[in-house]
């Protein structure tokens, strides 16, 4: 028998999603048009401009390996997103994040929680990047600090919007 990982996916703005997120997502068992019928599974709440940020958590046989198509989906509708998993047996587990803003998808540590930790091979990194302790500290800070907006606030209900792909059919007409 395998162990399973209990996987986390935070993505926002979770909503307008593009069909082909929503489809992936469904395709790993969101129920997202009827979030309440699965609790636990899923979770939202509201940054501070507004958006609505979502929380999707489970059991996974293969961690972030079962999410491939959809973190690639939503790096491709520019969706911001955490993801991360742990296995029960162990301390750390691995995560990653994606910023549509740099555009790039980065790997890291993480305890069970999700929190970041700094291992050895992320310490070679840092080596002669910073002339002062202070900006080792800062560098470090920012290496830690998880991608996720904050002044986050609780949602008593919502609606996923889920518009259809755009088809460049229109546009040659």
């Amino acid at each position: 028998m395998r162990d399973s990982y209990d996987t986390t996916l935070i993505l926002w703005p979770a909503t307008p999603l593009a069909a082909s997120v929503a489809e992936e997502l469904r395709a790993i068992g969101v129920p997202l048009t009827e979030p309440q019928a699965a609790p636990g599974c899923l979770s939202a709440r509201r940054t501070e401009d507004g958006e609505l940020l979502l929380e999707i958590a489970g059991e996974r046989l293969h961690g972030l390996t079962d999410l491939e198509a959809v973190l690639a989906t939503l790096r491709l509708a520019d969706v911001s997103y955490v993801a991360w998993d742990a296995r029960k047996t162990e301390v750390a587990g691995t995560a990653r994040s994606f910023d549509p803003g740099s555009r790039v998808e980065r790997e890291f540590t993480v305890m069970p929680d999700g929190e970041p930790v700094l291992t050895l091979s992320d310490l070679h990194e840092f080596e002669g990047r910073y002339g002062t302790a202070e900006g080792l500290i800062e560098g470090i800070q920012t290496w830690l600090r998880l991608p996720l907006p904050q002044n986050l606030s609780e949602v008593d209900g919502f609606t996923i919007v889920i518009e259809p792909e755009d088809t460049d059919d229109d546009e040659r007409l």
